[in-house]
């Protein structure tokens, strides 16, 4: 109530003292878009700074919490003790406002005696101090704090009354000062403050300003407090005889054992910390209880390193503890949760020196060894101690599955072969190992060549396997080996099996990493039956996953870059708001603003179940689509018209189905989840980085954190030699808030190390690697076949070539031939013509040189 009341008058406080100009602008500038615009600017400033210190407020109640417990559980202890010593209480009672009342009469006749003497500069302080006396009587409390300050102010009036009788008042402020001091305590210890100088400021406080001082002061009092309380009990543990301490101790030793029953380890932390710190010099020297469980508090808040100090220091004080065996168990679990397998091995020799199976935590303890062992390659070690956990153990089928395990990637395969058989054939068995048993079963068939013992056992693990892609995935290869091994025809092999389990592995599963193998494995057999455009579809998937994962990383770095950007604008806005800065704010918040925007963009497109949906359903079509072309080609053959009709029906709804995305969906499903394993890959290595790039900087932080711890020692020391407690209290307060930060940064190392990255896919470039190579074998196919084509054209054009050049020699034959007969016949008819002439030419010589006609006579 007291916390919920301060941060009213906090609040109440910064409406009151905010600037009159923006009170101002409200009623002057309502009339202009200028005024309106810097008013609201002014107004979201103001709501920024409220929820900022409103944030900071609850920050520092949370964080303030533990160490007020602890204070209050330090107080009831005290006033137990207090209890425990006053023999008769009513008599103590008494005896405290006989008291109170004694000093009301001293007052009071010392104000009678000032009066007498003329003296009234001390009137003001009497009468205050007479009020606050007489509200503690009828109050009926007794606070010997509020006693004290009584009676010190009593001693400060008799001093000043002999001094200003005596006339050696020499410096009358200086009395003015001490009187003032006098009242500012009588004040506090009624809970209260004096009243403040009005000190001229430069500029108006802001609701900030208020806040830091409030924090300032309410620290002071933490630490004032808590001084107060171990001064008090240092003085009862020092008035105290040897059954009075051993009492104390034993009090705040079930104190704590309490809280840590009731699971309140930081409380009880605290207190067994405290406790070793303040019996040590009380000559109490038995903390070997008090060690155990203070370790055992700081393992239980994931105080990792602080555990680990513990424990050692409790080795280390008492090597002959009852805890012993404990002690390095623990040790052996935190070196196994912060990765020092070496470290474990170590202390699991010495465990095994000082334990026995009958040790509630034996069997933990061991199986974590046995890890320690797996991880640090000491594979005999680790089977040996597995094979020695026994049934009735809680570890006994995780321990026979991870010695399967072993022997499996030991290539013994007919040892792993009969531990998971053994699993596998036991009612016992929980389902999780028994689904885990038949898959290895399956994958070691598998290895043997077995396609079909791998095949049934498969078939046998049911689909709520939560990595069932696994069980599709050894179906898909089994079947596939299994046909290329009847078949040694690749164009007579049947991979419709196998190509069902890889379709279902692509729709059920889209981002499983097994995605690859399926397609590539897909690309082959589509290649095999000689359908190209498909296979190399598939080759071109599996390749681009692989081109794509640079992309990825590129882009997740940009984003991280963007997150960074954004926080360090976030850290400018706050301390613009801490200064006062408006303009820095309104540049900040436009930053960090714009930064957020672009970052939630990347996650909505990340996240978005929409390029999931398109995605999935967009790539079944298709492959629903090719694999119906394929039927359809292989009905046209078979001349199966029937097949033909219902084939060309299905494929119609298909397109009809696909034709219903708009371009904008199928770009958007095709952006965001076209290499879903990439992605996944990516995503890995990056988280892996970032990881280790936490642990490093937690480390160096914790570094820094002890070297100012440890100057501040040495400062505190100093200090303390000088006298000077002021300087005391504001470096303890310091101290403390560092330890603090320390146990927080331990938490934190202890998670960052919890901190288990998705498993990288590591047969991811050979796969994508295997696809460019499909697409290029698919393409020298082609080329081949090609050649082929034209070697067989070629060849059918030389034969018709060279029978037309054998029809031609005897065309050529023949008309020769023909032009021989054709000279001869020529030559023939010459020769008749000339015959002919002959004898025409004779006979006309005879006509004329033996004719007798008289005409002829007669003429001459």
């Amino acid at each position: 109530m007291m916390k919920l009341f301060t941060l009213i008058f906090i609040f109440i406080i910064s409406i009151l003292i905010l600037p009159s100009s923006v009170l101002s602008q409200e009623t002057s500038d309502t009339g202009s878009d200028d005024g309106s615009l810097r008013f609201y600017s002014e107004e979201a400033y103001q709501v920024a700074l409220t929820n900022y210190v409103t944030n900071m407020l609850n920050r520092y109640y949370v964080e303030s919490l533990p160490q007020e417990r602890f204070l209050v559980a330090l107080m009831r202890l005290v006033n137990n003790e207090m209890n425990s010593r006053i023999k008769n209480r009513r008599e103590a009672i008494e005896k405290y406002f006989s008291d109170l009342k004694m000093q009301i009469d001293e007052l009071q006749q010392l104000e009678e005696r000032l009066h007498a003497s003329g003296i009234h500069e001390l009137d003001d302080f009497i009468s205050e101090l007479d009020t606050r006396m007489r509200m503690a009587v009828r109050s009926g409390e007794i606070n010997y704090k509020q006693k004290k300050v009584f009676e010190d102010a009593l001693q400060l009036l008799y001093i000043a009354e002999e001094m200003i009788k005596l006339d050696q008042l020499s410096d009358p402020s200086s009395l003015n000062r001490r009187i003032s001091k006098s009242k500012d305590r009588l004040l506090n210890a009624f809970g209260e403050v004096g009243d403040l100088e009005l000190i001229p400021l430069e500029m108006a406080p802001t609701i900030f300003n208020l806040f830091e001082e409030w924090r300032k002061t309410d620290s002071y009092k933490f630490s004032a407090r808590v001084i107060d309380v171990k001064i008090a009990r240092s003085k009862l543990i020092k008035s105290g005889n040897i059954e009075q301490v051993d009492r104390m101790l034993n009090a705040q030793l079930r104190y704590a054992y309490a809280s840590f029953n009731y699971l309140e380890y930081d409380l009880a932390e605290r207190l067994l910390e405290d406790l070793i710190e303040t019996y040590q010099d009380a000559g109490v020297r038995d903390f070997e209880d008090v060690y155990f469980y203070w370790g055992e508090s700081n393992f239980a808040l994931n105080r990792f390193l602080k555990a680990r100090g513990v424990f050692n220091q409790l080795l280390q004080e008492y090597p002959g503890s009852v805890y012993l065996s404990r002690a390095y168990g623990r040790l052996i679990q935190l070196s196994y949760k912060l990765g020092e397998y070496d470290e474990a091995i170590r202390y699991y020799a010495s465990f095994q020196d000082v334990t026995s199976s009958t040790q509630e935590d034996y069997y933990d303890v061991l199986f974590v060894a046995a890890l320690c062992f797996y991880e640090n390659v000491d594979f005999n070690r680790a089977v040996e101690i597995l094979l020695s956990i026994p049934q009735n153990s809680e570890y006994y089928f995780f321990s026979q599955y991870l010695v399967g395990t072993i022997y499996n990637a030991g290539q013994n395969y007919d040892l792993a072969y009969d531990v998971f058989e053994s699993m596998a054939t036991s009612k016992k068995t929980p389902p999780e190992f028994h689904n885990r048993a038949l898959l290895k079963l399956s994958q070691i068939s598998y290895e043997r060549g077995d396609y079909l013992t791998s095949i049934d056992y498969a078939t046998r693990i049911p689909g709520n396997f939560k990595r069932y892609d696994k069980v599709l995935n050894i179906l898909l290869w089994s079947h596939f080996m299994l046909e290329k091994s009847r078949q040694p025809d690749p164009l007579q092999r049947d991979y419709t099996q196998a190509k069902s389990y890889a379709f279902k592995l692509l729709e059920d599963y889209y981002s499983s990493e097994y995605r690859m193998e399926a397609e590539s494995l897909l690309g082959y057999m589509y290649q095999s039956e000689n359908d190209l455009p498909l296979a190399r579809d598939f080759y071109t998937d599996v390749y681009k996953s692989k081109m794509e994962r640079n992309n990825l990383s590129e882009s997740l770095a940009l984003t991280d870059s963007m997150s960074k950007i954004y926080q360090n604008s976030v850290l400018e806005e706050e301390d613009a708001l801490r200064q006062d800065n408006r303009d820095g704010y309104v540049q900040a918040a436009g930053i960090s603003e714009e930064f957020r925007r672009k970052i939630w963009d990347e996650k909505i497109a990340d996240k978005s179940n929409i390029g999931a949906q398109v995605s999935g359903e967009i790539t079944d079509m298709v492959n629903q689509l090719s694999e119906l072309n394929h039927l359809r080609k292989l009905a046209v053959e078979q001349e199966n018209e029937y097949a033909i009709e219902k084939i060309d029906a299905l494929m119609d709804d298909i397109k009809s189905s696909l034709n219903l995305y708009s371009e904008a969906d199928i770009q958007k499903a095709l952006l965001i989840n076209s290499y879903p394993v990439a992605k996944k890959v990516a995503l890995a290595d990056f988280q892996q980085q970032k990881d280790e790039e936490l642990r490093q900087d937690i480390r160096d932080e914790m570094i820094q954190i002890d070297a100012q711890l440890q100057q501040l020692s040495v400062e505190i020391e100093r200090a303390k030699l000088l006298g000077s407690y002021d300087r005391v209290v504001a470096l303890e307060q310091n101290q403390r808030h560092l330890v603090e930060i320390g146990k927080k940064y331990d938490q934190l190392y202890a998670y960052a190390m919890g901190l288990e990255a998705a498993e990288t896919y590591a047969e991811f470039d050979r796969w994508g690697e295997f696809g460019a190579v499909g697409i290029i074998d698919v393409n020298f196919g082609q080329r081949d076949r090609l050649q082929d084509q034209m070697s067989q054209v070629s060849s059918v054009y030389n034969s018709i070539m060279d029978k037309i050049t054998q029809r031609r020699q005897v065309v050529e034959d023949q008309l020769k031939k023909i032009e021989a007969e054709i000279r001869f016949m020529t030559m023939k008819a010459r020769l008749e013509e000339r015959q002919r002439l002959r004898a025409e030419r004779e006979q006309s010589f005879r006509e004329t040189y033996f004719d007798t006609r008289t005409s002829e006579f007669e003429e001459k």
